[in-house]
Parts: C-alpha cells; sequence; structure tokens
C-alpha cells in the first residue's frame, strides 16, 4: 500500500459526503422545478446517475469494511492466543529456572559426597587395623565410662 492511499474509513466518508452534495442538489433541483414548473429531466438524471454510482461505491467499500472488521477480530483472538501462549511460556521459564535451581543444589551436594568418599578412600584404615585397636579398647576395660566418672 502507498502511504498516499487513504483509509477504508476516509473513503467511506468521502463517498457519504458525494452522497449528501448529490442529494441535496437532487432536492433542491426538484424543488426549485417544481416551483417554477421547469423540465429539465436530462440534469436530474445525471444527478441520479451520480448518486446511483455513489451507493455502488459505498456498497463496495461497506463489504470492504465489514471484511477488514472481520479480520480485525481474528487478529484480536489472535492477540489473546499469543497473550495466553506467552504466560504459558513464561510460567513454564520459572519452572525450568526452579528446576535448575534444585538441580544445581543436588549436583553440588553429590560433588561434595564424591569428595568427601574420595577423601575417606585416601586415608581408609584397613579392617585389620580396625580390630586391633578395638582389641586394645576391650583390652584395657574402656568399653564403659570408669566407676568415677561424673557427667
Amino acid at each position: 500500500m502507498a502511504a498516499a492511499e487513504k483509509s477504508t474509513k476516509e473513503k467511506l466518508m468521502s463517498v457519504l459526503d458525494d452522497v449528501e452534495v448529490l442529494s441535496r442538489e437532487l432536492i433542491e433541483l426538484l424543488a426549485l422545478s417544481r416551483n417554477q414548473k421547469l423540465n429539465q429531466p436530462g440534469e436530474e438524471n445525471q444527478i441520479l446517475e451520480l448518486l446511483i454510482q455513489k451507493d455502488g461505491e459505498f456498497q463496495e467499500l461497506m463489504k470492504v469494511a465489514y471484511s477488514q472488521g472481520k479480520i480485525h477480530q481474528e487478529m484480536q483472538l489472535l492477540e489473546k492466543e499469543v497473550e495466553k501462549r506467552d504466560s504459558d511460556i513464561q510460567q513454564l521459564q520459572k519452572q525450568l529456572k526452579e528446576a535448575e535451581h534444585i538441580l544445581a543444589t543436588a549436583v553440588y551436594q553429590a560433588k561434595e559426597k564424591l569428595k568427601s568418599i574420595d577423601k575417606a578412600r585416601k586415608g581408609a584404615i584397613s579392617s585389620e587395623e580396625l580390630i586391633k585397636y578395638a582389641h586394645r579398647i576391650s583390652a584395657s576395660n574402656a568399653v564403659c565410662a570408669p566407676p568415677t566418672w561424673v557427667p
């Protein structure tokens, strides 16, 4: 569309203005011809022809305006649908961020446990040494608190 092209509303208003002018002119001509008893059917016919032509233009423009109105309604419905989908996407994005945070925390805790396990493996004590140490504790009667011990 060219920038200088008129909108449908402007076109309709222009045609309505033309119809109004032609109607007034026809009414004035008819009133004048009755008062003066002048018969000039050619001029009346020309005005009627123009009036019929403008009516045809008006009807075509009304069809265009109706179709544009339907398209506008469809656009509004689509905009509402887009807003709804956008809201759904934002909610999903929020849920994904929460899931990402939970997973990041879980990964961090798992890494810490792996470090702890690795550290335990590096400083591992054999089961024989553990049994020897337990035997030494039990040999010194240290499995319970001494009778004189007070908390």
